[in-house]
């Protein structure tokens, strides 16, 4: 049986999880090519799902002290916690200072916690830091015993834990002993952390990355989640409730949103590596379905019209689900509106309009002498294989070089027997009678609009995201196995064949 096909189809994605396996994480170099001057990143904080402030990290320029050279980092950092229940608000701005080897140096800072404000200067002075505090009950001075090669920590200057990672590096097993400096109480205290593991991981809605997972659990706990270029892309403290976010790198200009990650050839060069893997799905799927169309050179004239059709999907889309999202989506989740409810829209979005650009382009294709000479079925299968060949390709541009063989392939190869199977079914349907057209519509957008609400699921923290990946590649093989099971029922019954 055909299906069989799909033994080396399922051996190719085990074959290629194995590549996932993390490789240690080298130190950088030095501060600056950790963070560049003039770079500014920014962490967004959160309570029980209620944004309580914000953290932006922006190193402004170089600095001496005590005959180190050093770089400022210039720090924001806003919280209130009054709409989690509480009546803590915290306001610190000022400048860290950093060494060359991300070593501290001392700060200057103005702090005013629930009202009380008050200054804080550190300077490091030989093997010791010197600290001074302006407050309304007036001045304090202390001079602790600390050395040069020692780093600075706070629980809620996260840019301060990002860059202790950054100079010491990271690897799956690793253990970190050391004492860092408490910046707020001026005080050395211990650290201790674990990396975990390396993993393609959800951190926030819309927002995936491999990322080492660290355990901290002295001074304080922490989960923490950075990916190999040291991003903390996110922060965890369970004793707090708190979860911190990073939604911003890059020049300082102020707060950003998060950013689409667009097609470079950068990227799509880094995607090349995998593409045979994409291919291989194609092919097995075309075997299955349309085994004679591979013989045929005008199937892949409709291969190579099915690539070329995706690029509307970027320019068309991607820019109305995100009108749909800005417009509507958004604004009802803030009403209180169900997120389960909302996010059909866009999903329904993508089945209308996917399925719109598969019957007008095979209609158009049909038309064409080539077109012509082969049939619907197989032409719409070979369109809607080159389809799902360039989403993958496109979706490969965007993610980490080392996460290109993963887990991730389930979903591809879910995306590319979906789109195979769609253009199979609009092909076939488009020259039978109105009936068949209306039920192969309906289908297709009904299963493409299931297949783009599936992250929901993974963002509702209903199922794992590598559980998701794998529940779309089952799918989508039910739904093979469907559809072989129809076509073979349809040419049983067609008069003139044989039993």
């Amino acid at each position: 049986m055909k299906l069989r096909l799909f033994l080396p189809l399922l051996l190719i994605l085990a074959s290629a999880t194995a590549f996932a396996q993390a490789e240690p994480a080298s130190p950088a170099g030095s501060f600056e090519a950790f963070r560049p001057i003039g770079e500014s990143r920014v962490w967004t904080f959160e309570v029980d799902r209620q944004t309580i402030g914000s953290l932006t990290s922006t190193v402004t320029g170089k600095t001496e002290i005590d005959g180190i050279d050093g770089y400022v980092i210039q720090q924001d950092l806003r919280l209130d916690f009054a709409k989690a229940g509480s009546e803590i608000a915290i306001l610190a701005e000022g400048e860290q200072y950093i060494s060359e080897r991300g070593y501290y140096l001392g700060c200057d800072l103005k702090l005013t916690i629930n009202g009380q404000m008050s200054e804080l200067t550190i300077e490091r002075d030989g093997e010791r830091l010197d600290a001074v505090v302006k407050g309304s009950t007036g001045t304090t001075e202390n001079a602790i015993p600390f050395p040069v090669e020692g780093f600075g920590y706070e629980s809620f200057f996260v840019d301060l834990f990002e860059l202790y990672f950054a100079m010491h590096g990271a690897e799956v097993g690793q253990t970190y002993l050391d004492t860092l400096f408490s910046v707020q109480s001026m005080l050395p205290v211990n650290f201790s952390a674990l990396c975990l593991d390396y993993k393609w991981q959800g951190l926030f809605t819309g927002k995936y990355d491999s990322v080492f997972v660290l355990n901290v659990t002295l001074p304080e706990n922490f989960r923490l989640y950075l990916n190999k270029s040291f991003h903390l892309a996110k922060a965890e403290m369970p004793d707090r409730k708190l979860k911190i976010y990073q939604d911003y790198v890059g020049p300082a200009r102020g707060r950003q949103q998060p950013q689409e990650p667009g097609f470079t050839v950068a990227g799509l060069t880094r995607s090349l590596p995998v593409l045979p893997v994409y291919l291989a799905f194609a092919a097995l799927v075309l075997a299955v379905l349309a085994w004679h169309g591979l013989r045929s050179k005008y199937s892949y004239l409709g291969f190579v019209a099915g690539s070329v059709a995706f690029i509307l999907i970027p320019f068309i889309l991607h820019p109305i689900q995100k009108w749909v999202v800005d417009s509507v989506v958004i604004p009802g989740a803030q009403r209180g509106e169900s997120l389960y409810m909302l996010a059909l829209l866009p999903a329904i979005t993508a089945g209308l309009l996917i399925t719109s650009i598969f019957a007008i382009a095979l209609h158009s294709l049909r038309r064409a002498p080539w077109g012509a000479a082969i049939r619907p079925d197989r032409l719409g299968a070979f369109f809607g294989a080159g389809f799902g060949v360039a989403e993958s390709v496109l979706l490969a541009t965007t993610i980490p070089s080392s996460f290109l063989f993963s887990m991730m392939l389930f979903e591809r190869a879910a995306f590319v027997i979906l789109f195979t199977l769609i253009g199979a079914l609009v092909g076939r349907a488009l020259f039978k009678d109105s009936h068949a057209i209306v039920k192969a519509l309906i289908g297709s957008v009904l299963v493409v609009t299931l297949f783009k609400y599936l992250p929901i699921l993974v963002q509702q923290r209903i199922v794992e995201l590598a559980l998701m990946y794998i529940l779309a590649l089952l799918i989508a093989l039910i739904l093979l196995g469907l559809v072989v099971i129809i076509f073979a029922r349809e040419k049983a019954a067609a008069p003139g064949r044989r039993k």
